[in-house]
């Protein structure tokens, strides 16, 4: 095959998050993964790490922490009531929320103590 080449104009900032806690039983880890939606333009019916495009101004922690909450419905930074997560999370899908609204509603941090270790951009 081919591999078709980008102009790097057309590209956005975008942030993935690797989730990795000890495993419940003693055999090693677990990893977070979500899977994509079979319709999706850029590796629909993928299974993935938590990521995506990141919005306008938003530092690549930010952006890590909202897409883990968007896409896994994993509160990053504290412990939350899960129900109080499972509604912020619902507002923000639906857009009657937005993520610095999440935020303040859930008490939580702006970066969750998160350090970035890569850079990845998603295609338009």
């Amino acid at each position: 095959g081919t591999i078709a080449r980008m102009s790097t104009t057309t590209l956005r900032p975008a942030a993935t998050l690797v989730l990795v806690r000890p495993a419940r039983t003693p055999s090693g880890h677990e990893v977070v993964w979500v899977h994509r939606a079979r319709g999706l333009r850029f590796l629909g019916d993928f299974w993935a790490f938590p990521g995506g495009a990141a919005d306008e101004g938003e530092a690549p922690e930010e952006a890590c922490a909202r897409e883990a909450f968007e896409e896994a419905g994993v509160v990053l930074g504290r412990a939350a009531d899960p129900g109080a997560a499972r509604a912020a999370q619902a507002d923000l899908l639906a857009g009657r929320a937005t993520w610095p609204d999440v935020r303040a509603r859930l008490a939580l941090p702006d970066d969750a103590g998160l350090v970035p270790c890569g850079l990845w951009r998603t295609p338009p």
